[in-house]
């Protein structure tokens, strides 16, 4: 038996929060290159889960160095390389500057 499926891309969700801001999240191989984001969610997986034990974790911020596959990250005063498919289930949302 072989089991198929089916995922959407999400590029851009906008939100409301509780204090009334209108926030743009996007997937982290959607972020632009020289800018900060902070990490609104990640994905349930053991890749994941060492993700966020080298600081890379719902709340963080972070800067995107090279977007791309491999994507580079700074993390604090950490270095980060990502592929592709791993930014795609990360969710970001925009740092004022």
């Amino acid at each position: 038996m072989r089991l198929s499926l089916k995922t959407k891309t999400v590029t851009k969700v906008r939100f409301r929060s509780f204090d009334g801001q209108a926030h743009m999240i996007t997937p982290l191989d959607l972020a632009a290159e020289g800018s900060s984001y902070e990490v609104c969610s990640l994905p349930d997986s053991c890749v994941c889960r060492r993700l966020e034990e080298l600081g890379l974790c719902p709340g963080a911020k972070l800067r995107v160095l090279q977007n791309g596959s491999p994507c580079l990250l700074q993390v604090g005063s950490s270095k980060l390389s990502l592929r592709g498919e791993f930014c795609q289930q990360i969710l970001v949302q925009p740092l004022a500057e």
